[in-house]
């Protein structure tokens, strides 16, 4: 996901594959650039297929939003959750 988590994995009871699921660290603080290197070098090397995107945080110009956007497409918006919608990757290369 990219935004305001929305609890999927708490209620699903399953671990995430990423390092980075609560967004705000990759803003701003001491740690931020190096935070958002390895979050882009995760992403770049193994990219999720699907990302629900919370539309709030998209389009602010950061590295994640402008990745986001450059290499997945919105294909889904859940109704009545019109604040969520789900991106699925262009296509899968890797560039590690």
């Amino acid at each position: 996901h990219w935004g305001a988590e929305p609890g999927v994995y708490f209620w699903s009871g399953r671990p995430t594959e990423y390092r980075f699921v609560y967004n705000y660290p990759l803003f701003h603080g001491p740690r931020r650039d190096e935070f958002l290197g390895d979050l882009l070098a995760q992403l770049s090397c193994d990219p999720p297929e699907v990302v629900v995107v919370n539309v709030a945080m998209i389009g602010r110009g950061d590295p994640v939003s402008l990745f986001l956007e450059s290499h997945y497409v919105a294909d889904f918006q859940p109704i009545p959750m019109d604040f969520f919608e789900i991106w699925s990757l262009r296509e899968k290369a890797s560039e590690c």
